[in-house]
């Protein structure tokens, strides 16, 4: 059973608040900072995730009415009381609570943040509403968040009536953010399958996939060429040829791979052409796949950011890859450039770019 302590208001000189430490003492510690309505027990719920990984968690209340004049002042004693006791801060945090937490934490290294249906920007937000307090708006044009290195990882549903797609998209697509979606989710996960979706979620950013390069995992060459094979029935010996190739350093075109544990789950490659007649769209992304039970977790989104940067440092842009999907890869970045004709393909496939 956790232990629970109140924290009194003269402890962490934060006026009337209290707040809840969830744990016992150790050097890491979770912010749960939450949404509008919400209150300092949430945390109770994250706590038993991440309390047995090796956290302590604080839950705080912040002011009823979310003013950000009156909140900052009160996260900004909290964020320097967490630095002052603990070694290692990370970020938890729900829908306003986000960016209440970017402005707060935005200067400070994080561990990770994980944010739940994510406010992450407040001006783009109130611009979309009908009506708008002008202070309000000001007070958001005024203070921008204008810095953030921390790994992200993002949680929201496929339809958010809330926060719209595009408040969050060119945070996104600018910063370290790993994002999964929930399919019929709700801006305010609530019911046992939603918040079951979330522990899953919670538990799988904690414990972490591991992403790593075919240089990085050599031995894993038999395996990668079987598994890619078995999806995409590309001879074996195709897949080798490629692989060794990279391997040998004959080309920097490189496979890309997310494993859970020893297994591998999500996969993707760079080649010359992906069998279509564009040759001059050079060098493809390919044999993009995210094995169907680990699908919605951001898996395939962080291999090609993966990809992307890989490529970028090695002085290899733009990347090209063909796709019959609509939506999906413009949320990394990627665009539509043109249709192409794929070799004994009866119809045109989809050329996207990223530059």
């Amino acid at each position: 059973m956790h232990t629970v302590v109140v924290m009194k208001t003269d402890a962490l000189n934060i006026g009337t608040t209290p707040a809840l430490i969830i744990g016992e003492k150790c050097d890491n510690v979770f912010l749960f900072v939450h949404g509008l309505h919400g209150r300092k027990e949430e945390a109770l719920d994250f706590a038993e995730v991440a309390v047995p990984k090796g956290y302590q968690v604080m839950g705080i209340d912040l002011p009823v009415e979310h003013k950000p004049w009156e909140v900052m002042p009160l996260l900004n004693e909290v964020r320097d009381y967490l630095y002052q006791n603990w070694e290692s801060v990370s970020i938890r945090a729900n829908s306003i609570g986000s960016w209440f937490s970017l402005l707060a934490f935005q200067e400070k290294e994080i561990e990770r943040a994980l944010l739940v249906s994510p406010l992450l920007d407040m001006q783009k937000f109130i611009e979309e509403q009908p009506s708008r307090e002008e202070d309000y708006y000001k007070w958001v044009v005024k203070n921008p968040v204008k810095r953030w290195d921390a790994p992200t990882y993002i949680l929201r549903s496929d339809v958010d009536l809330v926060v719209s797609d595009a408040v969050g998209r060119d945070f996104i697509s600018q910063h370290k953010c790993e994002t999964t979606i929930m399919p019929g989710g709700e801006h305010w996960f609530h019911t046992p399958k939603q918040l079951a979706f979330m522990r899953a979620w919670e538990t799988r950013v904690l414990n972490g996939y591991e992403y790593v390069t075919m240089r990085d995992k050599p031995g894993l060459l038999d395996m990668a060429a079987s598994w890619f094979h078995g999806k995409w029935s590309v001879p074996k010996e195709a897949y080798l040829e490629c692989m060794e190739a990279y391997l040998n350093g004959d080309t920097e075109y490189g496979w890309y791979l997310c494993l859970d544990g020893s297994r591998i789950i999500g996969g993707m490659g760079v080649i010359e052409n992906d069998f279509h007649d564009r040759k001059d769209l050079s060098p493809n992304v390919c044999a993009v796949y995210t094995e169907e039970g680990y699908r919605c977790q951001g898996i395939a989104g962080k291999l090609l950011n993966m990809v992307v940067e890989d490529m970028r440092s090695k002085g290899i842009s733009p990347l090209y890859l063909v796709t019959n999907h609509t939506g999906f890869y413009e949320r990394y970045g990627w665009e539509f450039l043109c249709m192409v004709q794929g070799d004994g393909e009866p119809e045109k496939s989809r050329m996207y770019i990223h530059q």
